[in-house]
């Protein structure tokens, strides 16, 4: 279901940033819904396994309930929702360039392949 609903949002080409932001996270919450069902799956046959996973699973689950919470506050107020889709999106590109910083400014091998 979800790999339609995706499909649906993707070809509807829109500029509107809350619309991208909206669809960024459906496409993340929908990651997060699969690594936790392949994570269940994996370890139904073992009962003890249960145990050994339910932090992770309690972890992909706050993933999933933090971009719900994104979402909503994103749609919440129909007058401010491009602006915050657009804050949304620009953060990522302000997230990069921290970690990308962050890797340079090290000694090590990959910051001085970069």
């Amino acid at each position: 279901m979800l790999r339609n609903v995706i499909g649906v949002a993707h070809s509807i080409q829109t500029v509107r940033a809350s619309n991208r932001a909206l669809f960024c996270l459906l496409v993340r919450g929908a990651g997060s819904w699969k690594s936790l069902n392949i994570l269940i799956e994996a370890t139904c046959a073992d009962p003890r396994a249960a145990d050994a996973i339910g932090n992770d699973c309690a972890a992909i689950y706050r993933c999933l309930y933090d971009a719900y919470i994104q979402a909503a506050y994103i749609s919440m107020d129909p007058a401010k929702r491009d602006e915050l889709g657009a804050l949304y999106l620009d953060f990522e590109i302000v997230e990069l360039y921290q970690r990308s910083t962050e890797v340079v400014g090290r000694d090590n091998q990959i910051s001085r392949f970069i």
